[in-house]
């Protein structure tokens, strides 16, 4: 991706993909609270942007007004966007969606990770203690919610290196190399659909063979179907929690679309995430 074009005023140019952001985010911000809490930019084919609490939380609450259908910003809009219910979906659509994972985030289920993910984050301080430094991020946080993703999913926690690295490849080194984006997208595709043709053969007590089984108004669509909510990606735990990471398996679950038809749109998922 070539470099972008500077921004000038926050206000009315805003771009959250420029070095300028990355390198002095929290002064981005502090500028925009106090100079202008509804910002704008032509950039993205035009987008506002709202900085005040109480203006983001009117929003969340006016689905009707502001979709979530597709929340993402492109310099150039993908041919088919993506669906990651329940995540794109707006009421009344989504409720039903959320119903279905409920069971699985009830308190009594939660409890169950408490000790494993206790245990992780000892692991993980004992590996630098000892030195009395550490990079908070990279030494710590990074892992965290990929392991206990990982065992929700049922997934072998010595994986997390991988996922990490597809993270990387992704979200962070994609925007300068869509190719290598779209190589890792695919490959994170035919992981997890190894993993729910696996549990619909064994099946299993985890997340995944859970979500092979759920059903939203009737029974989900085999593998294979060409399914209009199908999509080929989701976002990973290392960026924004399980929630996004287990919507991968649900939207295969419920039958993803052709391989080519998969791979096509691969090309337009790093700026998606």
């Amino acid at each position: 991706m070539p470099d972008r074009r500077m921004v000038e005023d926050w206000t009315t140019d805003w771009d959250y993909n420029c070095s300028q952001y990355h390198e002095g985010a929290p002064d981005v911000w502090r500028e925009l609270h106090q100079r202008c809490p509804v910002a704008h930019t032509d950039r993205f084919g035009g987008a506002w942007l709202l900085v005040g609490a109480n203006d983001i939380a009117a929003v969340t609450h006016d689905p009707a007004l502001f979709s979530s259908r597709e929340p993402n910003l492109y310099d150039e809009p993908p041919a088919r966007l993506l669906a990651f219910p329940p995540i794109t979906m707006d009421p009344p659509e989504h409720a039903a969606y959320r119903r279905v994972w409920l069971p699985r985030f009830a308190l009594k289920e939660v409890d169950k990770l408490v000790a494993s993910t206790e245990a992780t984050c000892h692991r993980l301080i004992d590996r630098f203690v000892e030195a009395g430094r550490a990079d908070a991020a990279l030494d710590y946080a990074q892992h965290v919610p990929v392991a206990v993703t990982a065992r929700m999913l049922g997934l072998p926690e010595t994986d997390g290196d991988q996922f990490l690295s597809w993270v990387h490849d992704i979200i962070e080194a994609g925007f300068d190399d869509l190719e290598r984006s779209r190589r890792a997208t695919l490959e994170l595709m035919a992981y997890f659909q190894a993993q729910l043709e696996r549990r619909r053969r064994e099946g299993g007590d985890d997340l995944t063979t859970w979500i092979t089984h759920a059903e939203v108004d009737g029974p989900c669509p085999t593998m294979g179907s060409d399914h209009p909510a199908a999509s080929p990606i989701s976002t990973t735990p290392s960026r924004t929690g399980s929630s996004g990471h287990a919507s991968l398996p649900w939207t295969y679950a419920h039958g993803p679309a052709s391989s080519a038809d998969s791979m096509a749109s691969a090309n337009g998922i790093a700026l998606a995430l």
